[in-house]
């Protein structure tokens, strides 16, 4: 059975989930980016700042535990919780949103398909998920999802000290395992 790929299109990351968030409540998982405070800080790079900055309400999630406390500090909305534990997603109560962000976050899984379930009771039914991973390749192809939407690049790099994702067709098997569709490409 051959699974086709709508046609790709370019688009800036940042710019992309600052517009998929505006004007709507959002989840974003894997917020903290651990070890980038003090560039984030100098550049106005962080993509959490940028993404509340635009949603009418934005939740951070994140394994990170001391990133999570500096970002409440900050003001922001954060919990610490493992995404791949829909048991500790759902205890947080939170209601579900419009658009849930995964971004850089899925590559540094070992089992993908938990973490993709635990995102499921995050997005409300017609919500959009968006997961994005490094595109090693600079052209890599991105997905739409599950409830809505998924945006990824998949990031094909192997060697030591390299990030190493599925092949297209995995990933694509992996999304349709976890009840996810894909509707549209971009890049």
């Amino acid at each position: 059975m051959a699974h086709r790929l709508p046609p790709a299109r370019l688009v800036d990351r940042a710019a992309h989930l600052v517009e998929a968030v505006r004007g709507r409540r959002a989840v974003h998982v894997g917020f903290v980016d651990s070890g980038c405070w003090d560039y984030h800080d100098r550049f106005d790079s962080w993509l959490h700042a940028h993404l509340d900055r635009a949603a009418a309400a934005l939740v951070g999630l994140d394994l990170d535990e001391a990133g999570v406390a500096r970002a409440r500090e900050l003001g922001f909305a954060a919990h610490a919780v493992d995404c791949s534990d829909p048991d500790a997603v759902a205890r947080l109560g939170l209601e579900p949103a419009e658009v849930v962000v995964a971004g850089e976050v899925i590559e540094h899984l070992d089992a993908s398909g938990p973490f993709l379930d635990g995102l499921h009771a995050l997005v409300r039914p017609g919500g959009r998920l968006v997961v994005t991973t490094p595109n090693a390749s600079g052209g890599g192809p991105n997905w739409e999802s599950p409830t809505a939407r998924c945006w990824v690049t998949c990031a094909m790099k192997s060697g030591s000290n390299t990030v190493s994702m599925p092949r297209r067709t995995s990933m694509l098997y992996m999304w349709m395992r976890s009840g996810i569709g894909t509707r549209a490409c971009s890049t």
